[in-house]
């Protein structure tokens, strides 16, 4: 996180996760980062973003399902 955001952005929970407090314009750039924070992330709000990143999880989920299925060993 420290590489992305000022330390004045960031705040240390008791439980050791960080938490990221700023306003960014909602678009592709930012649901492209969000992404890329896989499992680690928990969008707190606005809430239509974190709606929007597990629309777009389970999309390659049921994206990778079907591709995995059309292999020949799949196993």
């Amino acid at each position: 996180m420290y590489d992305f955001f000022e330390p004045s952005l960031i705040k240390k929970e008791p439980d050791g996760r960080l938490r990221v407090s700023l306003e960014l314009n909602v678009g592709e750039w930012l649901y492209s980062f969000l992404l890329s924070f896989g499992s680690e992330l928990t969008v707190i709000e606005p809430v239509h973003v974190g709606q929007e990143l597990l629309r777009r999880h389970i999309k390659a989920v049921e994206h990778l399902q079907n591709v995995m299925n059309k292999l020949p060993n799949n196993e």
